[in-house]
């Protein structure tokens, strides 16, 4: 079947109507969120390539798939687009009034903080230990950053920002790396210094590899126990006591947005490759052009991702495009929210572990009823699916993706994909985001061998 021979109305399919992302629905961003995200991030995020591969498009039932590579994004992950947006949105606020009070929190804060004397005290001290005795000066926070030509005078008066946040994963380097990149004036937009600092909450589990990549971007961290409460306290003290922004991973509007800036880019250039193919086929140039994506699918832990993108999506495309998330099925709180209509948590009979480590979180508040209104469907997919869907992605795009990025794959090839968005209903150009690439080799390697690959 050729392209272009895809064509064909949305009310052809035989799937549910969703709604679109108009001003009416009650959405924490709005597609203009999305375009002012792309604006402010553009020429210091990377424009991700999109790859593809006749034998993994065979393997799919001979449909065309077109590979999104956020794992060759800074930090190695998307992650980064929504920390850089949130980030410049906070010097924006600084710098907008520069009689500001410099201890004014200008970011969203955390929940309210309500501990004991003792816990206080214990957590000053932990902080403390870790934290205090560092010299916390920019200077000393990043190499790369006393590499770049200066473009300010000696002895400019600086602003000063402090940002915290709780992560263990790709949001962790993601915030450090922005604000490095937000102290210096050649990326901030602002053609001066600031005093951009970044605090990272991460659990003493962490792996080894997530904690120096936080530390190689200039990141400051504070290891606390492996528990949510131990990470949010912490936040929290450190909020109260350095008058700090917090950035959530997947909650703050301005993340959101600035994830949704990877179909801005995505469906532009799908049009493009389409394009070029439909302009040196000579043999079909009496059939309708077909350019756009049917259907993106997307990896969910907490959403931010997914939001963003269907916000963009539907800015784009309208009610013409499918979105359909990938999740483990081990850690399914999306799917299980979206059959119910209600936000719910993790089934608490399942095994609450996945090789997918990115997606391990929920679904929160704001990025809910993004999923509730404009994602068409979930699909959930099984360990052994997303570790032999990563490795064809290693075997055959040459591309070394986490299994979270896996999971968007495993989903193109599973069963119940291919029954649902069939080529004969003109499923067939097919858009999958690869989130990131940061991955313990060693270990997922060895799980892979386990089952046989």
């Amino acid at each position: 079947m050729s392209v272009r021979s895809a064509s064909r109305s949305y009310d052809s399919r035989e799937t549910a109507t969703v709604g679109t992302a108009t001003d009416d629905n009650d959405h924490v961003i709005k597609f203009q969120d999305v375009l002012k995200a792309s604006a402010k991030i553009q020429g210091i995020a990377y424009k991700t390539p999109v790859m593809t591969s006749t034998s993994l498009n065979e393997l799919a039932g001979d449909r065309r798939l077109f590979f999104k590579v956020e794992a060759l994004q800074r930090t190695g992950s998307f992650k980064f687009r929504g920390a850089l947006n949130a980030t410049l949105c906070l010097v924006d606020d600084l710098l907008d009034d520069e009689n500001n009070d410099d201890n004014k929190n200008v970011g969203e804060n955390e929940d309210e903080f309500n501990i004991d004397e003792d816990e206080y005290t214990q957590l000053s001290r932990d902080y403390e230990s870790q934290i205090g005795s560092v010299d916390t000066s920019r200077s000393n926070r990043s190499k790369r950053s006393a590499s770049r030509p200066r473009t300010i005078t000696t002895g400019a008066p600086e602003k000063g920002l402090h940002i915290v946040t709780h992560s263990s994963g790709n949001h962790a380097a993601a915030v450090a790396l922005a604000a490095d990149l937000a102290s210096d004036g050649l990326y901030n937009g602002y053609d001066r210094d600031l005093d951009v600092r970044a605090t990272i909450v991460m659990p003493k589990n962490a792996p080894d590899v997530k904690v120096a990549g936080v530390k190689g971007y200039g990141g400051e961290i504070v290891m606390v126990e492996s528990t949510n409460k131990a990470r949010e306290q912490m936040a929290n003290y450190i909020l109260k006591e350095q008058k700090a922004a917090f950035i959530h991973p997947s909650e703050n509007p301005k993340v959101i947005a600035g994830q949704g800036t990877v179909c801005l880019e995505f469906v532009d250039q799908v049009k493009q490759i389409l394009e070029n193919e439909f302009e040196d086929d000579e043999d079909e140039e009496e059939e309708e052009e077909h350019n756009d994506l049917d259907v993106v699918i997307i990896p969910v832990g907490g959403g931010g991702l997914a939001a963003g993108n269907a916000i963009a999506l539907r800015g784009l495309l309208g009610d013409y495009v499918r979105i359909v998330l990938a999740e483990p099925a081990n850690m399914d709180d999306a799917k299980r929210s979206k059959d119910a209509g209600e936000l719910l948590g993790h089934d608490p009979y399942n095994p609450k572990d996945t090789v997918a480590d990115g997606l391990k979180t929920t679904l929160g508040p704001n990025t809910w009823p993004v999923v509730r209104d404009l994602v068409d469907d979930i699909i959930t997919v099984s360990e052994e699916d997303i570790l032999r869907a990563t490795k064809l992605i290693w075997d055959r795009l040459k591309i070394c993706i986490e299994p979270s990025a896996g999971t968007g794959f495993a989903v193109a090839l599973s069963e119940e994909f291919q029954s649902k968005y069939r080529i004969d209903l003109g499923y067939e150009n097919v858009g999958i985001i690869l989130c990131g690439g940061n991955v313990d080799l060693t270990r997922v390697a060895k799980k892979m061998y386990m089952i046989g690959l």
